[in-house]
């Protein structure tokens, strides 16, 4: 099952996936944002894990639309890990990114061990959800 609201996609990817796997999946396009639909979806699945792929993604624009990358990277990642939670899903991968390491102390190749310092609020928003899942993990 996959979630996507196709900002960052096309309809016609659904069936390009399916052949390079050989595995039909239904797609639901909505928005995470939409707590409502996440729910519902939810509950009629019975979902063992989750890869987060959801997020805005262009650090250009990022600078240029900080609050939409704030609010879909943020508060659509939150509706998600709590939808996850009240549905007893543990199992979450999320895609995070090298933007969340100060380049300017450490040259690549990163590690989790490199320094954490954002530039630009797609970094930002990737490095709070970081600190979400790590607190959900430590704390639930």
């Amino acid at each position: 099952m996959v979630i996507d609201n196709l900002s960052n996609s096309k309809i016609d990817v659904k069936e390009k996936i399916k052949t390079i796997t050989n595995k039909d999946f239904t797609l639901y396009t909505s928005d995470l944002r939409n707590k409502s639909d996440i729910e519902s979806i939810f509950a009629n699945h019975t979902i063992d894990g989750i890869i987060h792929f959801a997020a805005f993604k262009a650090v250009g624009e990022s600078c240029e639309k900080p609050f939409e990358y704030y609010d879909n990277n943020i508060n659509g990642g939150n509706i998600l890990y709590q939808t996850a939670l009240t549905h007893n899903i543990k199992k979450i991968v999320f895609s995070s990114s090298c933007t969340v390491y100060d380049t300017t102390q450490t040259q690549a190749p990163y590690d989790e061990s490199c320094p954490r310092a954002t530039i630009n609020p797609y970094g930002s928003t990737k490095f709070i959800s970081e600190i979400i899942l790590k607190d959900l993990a430590t704390h639930k």
